[in-house]
């Protein structure tokens, strides 16, 4: 068998010391033991598992790559020094990856405790490879708890830069630069001309696309972090300029919740910065962004992707580009118009690739094939009683029910007065009067009895039949005919998707591969829509600890406790998210079955 070699650290600093050699006379000591033939030696430098960085860019990745493409002609098996080289990422994105390249027929070792995963083991052993991989968690605990040490730490040095002002790192915009002299920032003057062009620009009619391709075309040298090269002027970079309130001199801090998007912390630190804009051209150039912010959805929501998708070569966004709209015209050779599109054409496409950026997969995914295909596949795990919610309706009958519960307890203290009185003197009239207030309670209960469905209703909630149905009506809705029926449709989509959804890869091999929440649940589709394969682990979360039993009598137990950390970690978002996505799939799945009993009932009857 041949063998590859891989070693990857996190910092220079570790490259300088033993790692490298450690894991290199460790991984050649445990392929001259097994009689493997050393093929290749990989490196990954200043990689962090902790991230998951070596698994999307680098020797790891490119490799990956070559296995997936079936580049790898004899028998090859990868040899690590531990399983936390490869990555420290929660244990359902790691077992994801590991059944994805054992799956394309590569074999995976470690040299620390001479472990061999294959195909055979995949098929014989699933339990084993996961009880493996979360053994290898604990690195990923360790890491988390040094991030959270750091996190602290960050904490308390922007409280002191609230309170003196005094820069608390030298990070700052790439149109200034720390002086170590004074401890105060600089501009950089030539970026500085740059950012004040952008919105002169911007505030003159252009638009942020042609502003960026303008910068291009000129050879405006763009910019990345530190001394790294830009990767060119794109449209999104303008408007994270032009939103960027660092230009009034205000810094604003940032939190990132374990496995979510990084958000502000606290209020803007004014002064921080050297102001280059002023409020007035800041305000300007925001000011339509803002009103369009909290108003009517704009368009036709055609991406319902947005945010969601990456070039799965170079991990990149993936671009959204309308070709031709319905109803265009088309010429035929003579120049005559003749026909018109049936459907817009539209298409996802890597940005990086079509910009001339140093990837190569430039495949155009056909959006709306790809659109039906994962609408149709996970509508149900997006959807559940909140998208088919009417608040107004549901906050009117609401508001009837207090009323009325108010009166059915001002009712039942009546009765009961008109009880005791009745008890104590036998008289006629009082127990006219008890009778009269017990049936009107009757008639009142009954009636909240009427709303508290009616509630339900309003709130979106249904059997779990109905809400099978429901779902198939919603998306023939997606694409309706009527204008606001179909917004309606596609905002809650879009919406619920990006609440679930991590992400959607787009690989070279023209497939589309959709992930839920740290792995979760993973589905692939080819560029026509069609489901290829569909990887889950909500159905293990439902059914408790996995037990198997080794050949000789060992149980091995997979703690579902385990695995829902493995999968979220310790974000409480997250896990409730988990939670009801794994609910939404056993709804699903009840429904179904039902269903299908119903018609088969109808059909035998």
């Amino acid at each position: 068998m041949k063998a590859v070699i891989y070693a990857r650290w996190s910092s220079l600093e570790q490259g300088k010391g033993s790692s490298l050699e450690r894991q290199m006379d460790l991984c050649e000591r445990f392929c001259a033991e097994q009689g493997w033939e050393i093929v290749d030696r990989l490196r990954d430098e200043g990689k962090s598992a902790y991230t998951g960085a070596n698994l999307h860019e680098g020797q790891l990745a490119k490799f990956t790559q070559r296995v997936e493409q079936g580049l790898l002609r004899d028998e090859t098996v990868l040899v690590v020094e531990q399983l936390d080289r490869i990555s420290r990422l929660p244990p359902g994105q790691v077992i994801a990856w590991i059944q994805r390249v054992i799956g394309h027929g590569l074999t995976i070792a470690t040299a620390n405790d001479k472990l061999v995963l294959d195909s055979r083991k995949l098929e014989v052993d699933p339990i084993g490879i996961v009880s493996t991989v979360f053994n290898a968690f604990r690195a990923f605990q360790e890491s988390k708890h040094k991030s959270d040490r750091i996190a602290e730490s960050w904490r308390i040095r922007r409280k002191a830069a609230e309170n003196s002002g005094k820069p608390i790192t030298s990070v700052c915009p790439a149109w200034l630069k720390l002086d170590r002299e004074t401890g105060e920032f600089a501009e950089i003057p030539e970026r500085v001309e740059i950012i004040k062009r952008i919105f002169r620009e911007y505030d003159e009619g252009f638009g942020k696309r042609k502003i960026a391709s303008r910068l291009n075309a000129e050879d405006v040298a763009p910019w990345g972090r530190g001394d790294s090269k830009g990767d060119g002027w794109h449209p999104s970079y303008v408007q994270k300029i032009l939103s960027n309130v660092a230009v009034l001199g205000e810094y604003q801090p940032h939190t990132r919740p374990r496995g979510g998007k990084r958000e502000p912390s606290g209020d803007p630190i004014p002064n921080y910065f050297p102001p280059i804009i002023d409020e007035v051209s800041f305000a300007r150039a925001n000011s339509g962004r803002r009103r369009l912010s909290g108003g009517a959805v704009k368009g036709n929501l055609s991406n319902l992707f947005s945010g969601l998708t990456r070039c799965g070569v170079c991990g990149g966004k993936m671009t959204f580009v309308k070709k031709q709209s319905a109803g265009a015209m088309r010429k035929n050779r003579a120049g005559e118009y003749v026909w018109s599109v049936a459907n817009d054409q539209s298409y996802l496409v890597c940005s990086r690739a079509i910009r001339h950026l140093e990837c190569d997969n430039r495949n155009h995914f056909n959006y709306l094939k790809v659109e039906a295909g994962v609408v149709e596949t996970v509508n149900h795990l997006v959807l559940d009683d909140e998208q088919f919610e009417r608040p107004d309706e549901a906050l009117k009958i609401e508001q009837e029910m207090v009323a009325l519960e108010r009166r059915v307890g001002e009712r039942r203290r009546k009765a009961h007065t008109l009880l005791e009185l009745y008890s104590e003197t036998n008289n006629a009239d009082a127990k006219g009067m008890w009778l009269e207030t017990e049936r009107g309670i009757a008639e009142h209960e009954q009636r909240l009895a009427e709303l508290r469905e009616q509630f339900l209703s309003a709130k979106g909630a249904v059997s779990t039949v109905e809400h099978v149905r429901r779902i198939q009506k919603f998306i023939e809705q997606i694409n309706d005919e009527d204008l606001e029926i179909r917004l309606d449709a596609r905002r809650k989509t879009m919406t619920a998707m990006n609440a679930v959804i991590d992400f959607i890869n787009f690989d070279r091999d023209r497939k589309a591969t959709v992930v839920f929440m740290g792995g979760a649940h993973n589905v692939k589709l080819s560029d026509k829509g069609a489901v290829e394969q569909e990887f889950s682990f909500l159905v293990e979360l439902t059914e408790g600890d996995q037990i198997a039993t080794l050949s000789d009598g060992t149980e091995l137990v997979a703690p579902v406790a385990a695995l829902r950390d493995g999968l979220v970690g310790d974000d409480p978002v997250r896990q409730s998210k988990l939670d009801k996505l794994v609910d939404r799939e056993q709804r699903f799945r009840t429904g179904m079955a039902e269903l299908e009993a119903e018609e088969q009932k109808a059909k035998s009857g």
